[in-house]
């Protein structure tokens, strides 16, 4: 994997031609919910990488590979603004906090590129590539 420079805004890391933007969310105890900030879906890249830490399950990993247009499935909002001050934005950072057994997190589960959570099945598919 290389790091890839965010001045080009392809996210965050490459492998083999295939971009990826990484997010790591750590469970809030007081909501029972992972939040994803600064989703920039402009930016030229392939796979979101999703690592939801759970810290009722002694801070488990749990890792989610997406299409990146998968995300437009869920229930984004304005990371700033009000959705009348972004109407005309077409660069407009968002976010989504994502209960543990919400409908945003069934999309995620329904639509992991990955065999399952763990990170020898990221490492598997990182291997078909």
């Amino acid at each position: 994997m290389t790091r890839v420079p965010s001045s080009l805004g392809m996210g965050d890391f490459e492998f083999l031609r295939k971009y990826f933007e990484l997010k790591v969310s750590f469970l809030s105890s007081r909501t029972d919910s992972y939040c994803i900030t600064h989703i920039r879906q402009w930016q030229r890249f392939n796979y979101y990488l999703l690592c939801f830490v759970d810290c009722e399950d002694n801070f488990r990993p749990h890792y989610y590979l997406l299409d990146k247009h998968v995300v437009h499935r869920m229930r984004l909002t304005y990371m700033n603004g009000t959705p009348e001050a972004n109407s005309n934005n077409h660069n407009v950072e968002l976010r989504i906090t994502i209960k543990k057994n919400s409908d945003d997190m069934k999309i995620i589960k329904k639509f992991n590129l990955l065999e399952d959570t763990s990170l020898d099945s990221m490492k598997k598919f990182l291997k078909k590539l």
